[in-house]
């Protein structure tokens, strides 16, 4: 009965998690129409989150400082998105979701709202941390083309020495980057080589990345793109088992591609999207060239 349902959530206690309202939902079986969820914040003061911030970027600091020999600096370099990023008109392909409906745009599976000392937090940076606004593209690109910018040939050091530079993040896509890597959440450290760097990139375009609301072959994980690609293959294999892979997967699954490209334009599309950036004069990938044979 919706009139019980509505003078229950008028004298009841909020709900603490979403769990419990998708219980409570599921109990009632309300239907969509039925009901609407509204968040409450109560937050802890600015202080407090300035706070974790500050300890926690300092930790980090320390942590990679231990790993590079005595009287060694550590200078950190902080950067934030920007309100502009290429992938936003270059996105084009939807993912689609249970019942078939399509979500459009990149990151369009993300909350809209920020949390809630989310501004506060920024200018924290900014003022405290020289944090550098990136635009045109994500913090995470500019990360890249520095650490690239570091090892002026890169692509040719097949074992860490003393790094130039860390990249320090919990985002797995920075793994598509050579060079040395530090996870804040673990607090493991890696060295990526080229070829590693470049196996994680050609699974991605594979998998996709559904946290930024990017298309994949659909039922293809990780486990099923580290068996198609894998060190030792060249780049032009690696592209042509993703573009096979494509072609696959959207003649088997029609129903998950809500698009007019072919499997090699879908493959480039997303192939673009997942892309880490690491020259700021080519913002878009571009795949290996076939040579004849």
């Amino acid at each position: 009965n919706p009139d019980e349902v509505i003078e229950y959530h008028k004298y009841s206690d909020p709900f603490a998690y979403m769990w419990e309202v998708h219980d409570y939902v599921e109990e009632c079986m309300l239907d969509p129409e039925e009901y609407e969820v509204q968040e409450h914040v109560d937050p802890q003061p600015i202080e407090h989150a300035l706070k974790i911030v500050k300890d926690s970027i300092e930790k980090t600091i320390l942590s990679v400082q231990s790993q590079v020999p005595p009287g060694t600096q550590c200078t950190p370099e902080v950067y934030l998105t920007g309100g502009s990023n290429f992938r936003t008109s270059l996105h084009t392909i939807p993912t689609v979701l249970k019942g078939g409906k399509p979500c459009h745009g990149y990151k369009g599976n993300r909350p809209k709202k920020r949390p809630h000392w989310y501004y506060e937090i920024r200018e924290y940076l900014i003022n405290n941390w020289n944090a550098t606004v990136v635009e045109g593209m994500e913090a995470d690109d500019k990360l890249a083309i520095e650490q690239s910018k570091a090892y002026e040939d890169i692509w040719n050091i097949p074992e860490p020495g003393v790094p130039e530079t860390c990249i320090a993040t919990i985002d797995k896509d920075l793994l598509n980057v050579p060079g040395a890597h530090y996870n804040m959440d673990s607090q493991l450290s890696r060295w990526v080589t080229p070829e590693e760097a470049e196996v994680n990139f050609y699974r991605q375009i594979l998998t996709g990345d559904r946290t930024d609301n990017i298309h994949g072959c659909f039922k293809v994980g990780a486990a099923t793109a580290a068996k198609l690609i894998y060190e030792g293959q060249t780049s032009g294999d690696k592209w042509s088992t993703v573009l096979e892979q494509y072609r696959l997967n959207m003649e088997k699954y029609p129903e998950q591609w809500i698009t007019d490209k072919t499997p090699e334009e879908a493959a480039l599309e997303i192939a673009r999207l997942v892309y880490m950036v690491q020259d700021e004069e080519q913002l878009l990938w571009e795949p290996p060239q076939r040579t004849a044979a």
